[in-house]
């Protein structure tokens, strides 16, 4: 809502430090999933949070690309709109593992709790765990090479895309992200599911890697529709094995009662990611020429490929 309203550049900033603030809930999904799954199903499972997502992607853009005819603001309302959606459904659909009943407490907020959201003694103490350490820094490096990406995706398209003369707009770019949206809902729901049975979780996160790598490349000689299409499709492939990929080898890598910490660290993490890389690809797309923006996120996802992961039990439940 803020951000509908908002008519300085500050109340936009504003509204964007209040969803990074309330922006865990993805950590709470992933510890539920984990909490209430046998440990080799859990990719299956975390694909599930990745067709979610796919669809959101998919029909959010959408929705977007249409409210803009009703001006700019529009679609921020929508986006409030389906917030207030999620928190009836967390309400009243949502239920707590039995785990999480059994260590349930009393909710209050001390000024302990408030110390501890500004604790990063678990971010380093985790990057020095061999288990998980080559995990968390591919999960980084996917996160620099994504946010470089969707963060300066519309000022490419802006530049180098033209629809009927017309250069591509905020509604050209939705229905392209929507396209991709699609595009995940099917990675998701059955292509990742073939290639963790033959390659497994390792293999099909290093094929993710490859793709997404070479898709975000590729838009460094796009310039046109067509190109963009085959660019967004490799890459979009690419994302989709990547994520649920980590996120099951994460849950692997520590015990039960650490995974909500450890999908916490990777979480803050690809926070620190959404900072740092739209300001480089920002002074990239605003200084350089647009393949360099193009290259940066493409080659920053492929060193992710060179870390080596040890091989990990499922942990039990």
């Amino acid at each position: 809502m803020i951000l509908a309203l908002s008519n300085h550049l500050w109340i936009v900033n504003l509204s964007r430090v209040i969803d990074g603030i309330t922006a865990g809930n993805i950590t709470v999904a992933q510890a539920a999933i984990s909490d209430i799954t046998k440990p080799h199903e859990r990719a299956k499972a975390f694909s599930l949070i990745g067709v979610s997502f796919g669809l959101g992607f998919f029909v959010g853009p959408a929705i977007a690309a249409l409210l803009t005819h009703f001006g700019n603001q529009a679609p921020a309302w929508g986006a409030a709109g389906l917030s207030f959606c999620s928190i009836l459904c967390t309400t009243f659909l949502f239920k707590d593992s039995e785990q999480a009943h059994q260590e349930k407490k009393p909710f209050r907020i001390t000024a302990k709790d408030l110390g501890e959201a500004f604790n990063f003694k678990p971010i380093f103490q985790y990057l020095r765990d061999p288990r998980i350490r080559p995990l968390l820094y591919q999960f980084l490096f996917f996160n620099l090479s994504f946010s470089a990406h969707i963060s300066c995706f519309a000022l490419f398209a802006e530049r180098r895309l033209h629809w009927h003369g017309v250069p591509f707009g905020a509604k050209e770019v939705g229905y392209l992200y929507a396209y991709l949206g699609f595009l995940g809902i099917a990675v998701r729901s059955w292509i990742i599911s073939f290639l963790i049975r033959n390659f497994g979780e390792r293999g099909t996160s290093k094929i993710g890697f490859i793709a997404q790598g070479v898709g975000f490349s590729a838009y460094a000689f796009v310039h046109t529709i067509p190109g963009a299409l085959i660019a967004s499709t490799i890459s979009s492939i690419g994302s989709g094995l990547i994520r649920p990929s980590l996120a099951a080898m994460m849950s692997h890598s520590v015990g039960p009662k650490e995974q909500g910490i450890v999908f916490g660290v990777g979480q803050s993490l690809a926070s620190i990611a959404s900072i740092v890389a739209p300001i480089v690809a920002g002074i990239l797309i605003g200084k350089m020429p647009l393949a360099t923006w193009a290259l940066f996120a493409g080659s920053t996802i492929l060193m992710a490929f060179f870390f080596k992961v040890p091989k990990a039990e499922p942990t039990p439940t």
